[in-house]
């Protein structure tokens, strides 16, 4: 016969247990991996992960009371190692196979897509119409968006990949693409550094403003935790230190 001694003792063991694993759950450190070669939002400089993205995750998740560890890997890697559930992947966009394997962020930033050409090669630009049958620039691994992804898929224009927008801007200045596809606040910091603002120019209609976000793969059941940075990320956002966070980044990469 089970006591009311035996019941207590039975439940104390239970809470304590319970509540040892949460300690454990929340103490445990958070490994996030983000693109090495997408400056300045996620980049490797020194074996360190530095740019917009990291300095945003880093800063929800030590505001959200979570231990966090961000590496700078090639961005496929990063993908792979995401969808296999070993670490969470920041600056990542949405598409519909990716909502299958992960649990999506709110926006951690919105960008802004936009098409470069060799100065002087601008064309009428409004729509993915538009890129038929040109040679766009993309850079390897990475997700456009649903609809630039779809018109990839059909053939509408033919996709050439690039290790990173660097490389994309040579291929575009020697002339082996038409256009590629960037972030303007990326690009724009590599045309600077690179003295290639009188080879190169935007079209003036953007492609699209795409999120970038922070994701787990749903079979590591981090749900609660984007759930957390949800909360967090919004705080911020209403109490200004995000815009602060971002400004003062903009600021010092002078854009």
């Amino acid at each position: 016969m089970i006591t009311r001694r035996i019941v207590s003792a039975l439940m104390t063991l239970f809470v304590t247990i319970v509540s040892a694993s949460a300690i454990s759950e929340e103490s445990q450190k958070i490994m996030v991996v983000v693109d090495e070669a997408y400056s300045p939002y996620m980049y490797k400089s020194s074996e360190v992960a530095k740019g917009l993205y990291p300095d945003l995750v880093r800063a929800v998740l030590t505001r959200a009371g979570v231990s966090v560890e961000i590496k700078a890997l090639p961005w496929s890697r990063a993908v792979l190692m995401g969808e296999q559930g070993e670490a969470g992947v920041g600056g990542i966009y949405k598409n519909l196979k990716r909502l299958e394997t992960f649990d999506y962020s709110d926006s951690l930033f919105d960008e802004h897509m936009v098409v470069y050409v060799r100065k002087g090669n601008a064309f009428s630009f409004n729509g993915l119409d538009d890129l038929k049958g040109k040679q766009v620039g993309v850079n390897r691994g990475w997700s456009y968006g649903e609809a630039f992804d779809k018109a990839k898929a059909a053939g509408i224009f033919k996709a050439e990949d690039a290790a990173d927008n660097v490389a994309n801007f040579k291929k575009l200045i020697f002339g082996r693409i038409d256009c590629f596809v960037a972030d303007e606040l990326s690009a724009s910091m590599i045309i600077r550094n690179h003295d290639l603002a009188n080879q190169v120019e935007r079209l003036a209609n953007p492609l699209a403003v795409t999120p970038a976000y922070v994701v787990f793969a749903k079979k590591t059941g981090r749900k609660n935790l984007i759930d957390k940075f949800n909360v967090v990320l919004t705080e911020m956002k209403k109490d200004g230190s995000y815009q602060k966070l971002v400004e003062k980044f903009i600021a010092e990469t002078g854009n």
